[in-house]
């Protein structure tokens, strides 16, 4: 009788695995998928409603809510001219205004009042980078860039390179520094500017008030657009570094120490409450060198 084979059914439970047989050649990497979101790098404000219709302070605050609960610290402002009809909300938690350069990446303020201004709350550092800040045909008054400090907190540490300030309108100031309400520690500390050139302001391009451990690496202040081309520095400040100044007005240094500058000026006019300060480069103008302790350098 012919055998007859049997085909068996087993569970697998039942079945006991064998040896693993030896690792296969790896494959070759499959393509590189698509690039993340650019969010990963902090918000643009083209991705915010306002930016594009006259009402880019919606964008900027926006943005910054995002960055600060997502823990990002840079927000990009692209190639284009962003009108705000009111002021922003000030920059706070580090955060950092990104553009392209300041051709190109322009705020322009359409209201009366301060432009961007960093206050220190939720964190130390920040700064605006490649960007103008301009005040439209008719704006008048603010600060273009206002660091301002309480008595608690203060945007120590912060980074400015590479901005314009100017307008068809104008600033009280275009750059101020104001550590006044700061007690312990004195003022507001360790900031840094690069490459700031300001235009359009009544009052005076930049005043410097109780500013602790200022450096300055090009600093332009020009009377084109507004009254005067003039740099205070006062109310305390120490410790203050200009190098490169372009000063296209009066530079007044009253109660203030250890302020050092080097460039051109147009004039000087100092008082007995400046201490331990050095002033050279060329000047213009009338000299009035009434500092204690002090030097000036002109030819």
């Amino acid at each position: 009788m012919a055998n007859i084979p049997i085909s068996l059914s087993i569970p697998d439970e039942m079945l006991i695995p064998g040896p693993q047989g030896p690792q296969g050649d790896q494959g070759i990497q499959g393509p590189q998928g698509p690039p993340g979101s650019s969010a990963a790098n902090g918000p643009n404000i083209l991705d915010y409603a306002g930016a594009t219709t006259g009402n880019a302070q919606d964008a900027l605050n926006a943005a910054l809510a995002d960055c600060i609960s997502g823990g990002y610290r840079k927000i990009t402002v692209p190639v284009g001219w962003f009108d705000m009809s009111a002021a922003p909300n000030p920059i706070t938690h580090g955060v950092r205004l990104v553009g392209e350069n300041p051709s190109q990446s322009v705020l322009r303020k359409t209201y009366n009042g301060d432009g961007l201004v960093f206050n220190g709350s939720g964190g130390m550092g920040g700064g605006v980078s490649n960007m103008a800040i301009y005040a439209g045909t008719g704006t008048t008054s603010g600060s273009a860039l206002k660091l301002v400090a309480s008595s608690t907190e203060s945007p120590d540490y912060c980074w400015h390179e590479n901005v314009v300030i100017t307008g068809a309108g104008s600033w009280q100031y275009g750059l101020l520094v104001d550590g006044i309400a700061r007690s312990s520690p004195a003022g507001l500390r360790d900031t840094h500017f690069k490459n700031l050139n300001i235009f359009a302001c009544t009052s005076a391009p930049a005043y410097l008030r109780k500013a602790i451990g200022a450096v300055f690496n090009g600093l332009g202040c020009f009377p084109a657009g507004g009254a005067n081309g003039n740099l205070y520095v006062a109310d305390g400040s120490d410790s203050v570094m200009i190098h490169g100044g372009n000063i296209n007005g009066e530079m007044n240094l009253v109660n203030c120490s250890r302020v050092v500058f080097s460039g051109a000026i147009g004039s000087l006019n100092t008082a007995a409450s400046a201490v331990k300060c050095h002033i050279s480069g060329t000047c213009s103008g009338a000299i009035y060198n009434n500092m204690t302790n002090s030097r000036v350098d002109f030819p």
